[in-house]
C-alpha cells in the first residue's frame, strides 16, 4: 500500500481539496505542483498536487492514476493560491485559469532516436546494412529515426536485440519560426520614445510595480517602445506578454515581433488548437520564449 497521501485541488466549484493515495511507482514524480489524472465521482479529471497532509485516513481513498506533465513552478502555484484567496474562488479552478486545459489533454509529441549502446558486444557478425547503420551512428551519434528511412525495421530490430543500438524517446523539438530571422538594428528613438523606454527600464530593473500609459496616434511609434523595453529584459530571467484587443490583430503584430525576436515569440489565444496551445505553453515553461502575444486568454 502506498505510504503517502497527496492533497489535490481539482477544477470543481467546491472550496476544498481532496486526498488521494500515491502509488509506489509514482512517488518520485508526485511533487507540489504536479498535474495528475484522478478519478472524481464517475469521471476522470485533472488535478494539481498542492501538498501532503500530515495525517489522513487512508480507508476508501482512491489512488492517483497518472502524472500528466511537468509540475507547476512554485511561483505559479503561489500565484494560483493568491488568486484563490483574493477572489474567494476554489483553488482548483484558480489553477485551471493559470494552466491551459490543453496541457493535460494534449501530450507532448515524441520522437524516436537511435544511438549506440555504451558497451556494445565485442564481436558480432553483421550484414551490409547493419554495419552501415552502426558506422552512421558512430559518426553522427544519436540520430532521429525519421532520418534513417534507408534502413528497414528488421535491420534496426536485429541490432537492438543484439544489444548494439538502443531506441529512446524525446519530446519533439518545437517547429522552426516560419519566417527567416535576420535581426536588423533597431531604429533610433525619438526623444519621447527614449524617455518612455528609460522610465520603463528603471522600474523593471528595480523589480517594482509601475503602470505606464503611452499616448499617440497610429504610426507614432508606440510599438517600438514595447519592442525595445522587452528587448532590455533579455538575460534577466523575465519575459513579457503583449495583449491585443482581438485575435484578428495578432498576425500583423506577430510578424513585427518575430522580425526582432525570431522564434522566441509565442502565440496564445483561443483560436489555437489544443495541441498548439499546449505546445506554446510548454515552450514558455522551458524558457524558450521571450515574449508571448495574444488576446485576453494569453
Amino acid at each position: 500500500m502506498p505510504s503517502r497521501i497527496a492533497n489535490i485541488a481539482v477544477g470543481v466549484s467546491v472550496d476544498k481539496t481532496f486526498h488521494y493515495l500515491i502509488p509506489d511507482e509514482l512517488k518520485v514524480r508526485v511533487v507540489p505542483g504536479a498535474r495528475v489524472l484522478v478519478s472524481f465521482g464517475s469521471r476522470k479529471i485533472t488535478g494539481t498536487v498542492v501538498g501532503f497532509p500530515g495525517k489522513a485516513e487512508t480507508t476508501g481513498l482512491k489512488a492517483i492514476i497518472e502524472v500528466l506533465d511537468k509540475p507547476l513552478t512554485p511561483a505559479l502555484l503561489e500565484l494560483a493560491r493568491w488568486m484563490s484567496d483574493y477572489y474567494m474562488h476554489p483553488l482548483g479552478q484558480a489553477i485551471e485559469a493559470v494552466i491551459p486545459k490543453a496541457v493535460g489533454r494534449a501530450k507532448p509529441k515524441k520522437k524516436k532516436y537511435l544511438r549506440l549502446f555504451a558497451n556494445p558486444p565485442v564481436e558480432m557478425a553483421m550484414g551490409k546494412k547493419q554495419a552501415e547503420l552502426v558506422r552512421l551512428l558512430t559518426d553522427q551519434g544519436e540520430t532521429c529515426a525519421d532520418l534513417l528511412r534507408a534502413f528497414s525495421s528488421q535491420t534496426i530490430k536485429s541490432l537492438r536485440e543484439a544489444g548494439v543500438i538502443e531506441c529512446i524517446e524525446r519530446d519533439a523539438p518545437a517547429p522552426a519560426c516560419p519566417e527567416a530571422f535576420t535581426p536588423g538594428s533597431a531604429p533610433s528613438l525619438m526623444p519621447e520614445q527614449a524617455e518612455a523606454v528609460c522610465g520603463i527600464n528603471e522600474r523593471t530593473c528595480a523589480g517594482s510595480f509601475a503602470v505606464f500609459l503611452l499616448h499617440g496616434v497610429t504610426g507614432s511609434g508606440k510599438t517600438e517602445v514595447y519592442l525595445q523595453a522587452i528587448k532590455n529584459l533579455a538575460g534577466t530571467g523575465k519575459g513579457a506578454i503583449v495583449l491585443v484587443p482581438e485575435i484578428a490583430l495578432t498576425p500583423q503584430l506577430l510578424s513585427r515581433f518575430r522580425r526582432r525576436f525570431g522564434g522566441r515569440v509565442a502565440v496564445l489565444h483561443s483560436g489555437l488548437t489544443d495541441r498548439e496551445r499546449a505546445d506554446e505553453y510548454r515552450r514558455i515553461q522551458a524558457c524558450e520564449v521571450d515574449v508571448a502575444i495574444g488576446a485576453r486568454s494569453a
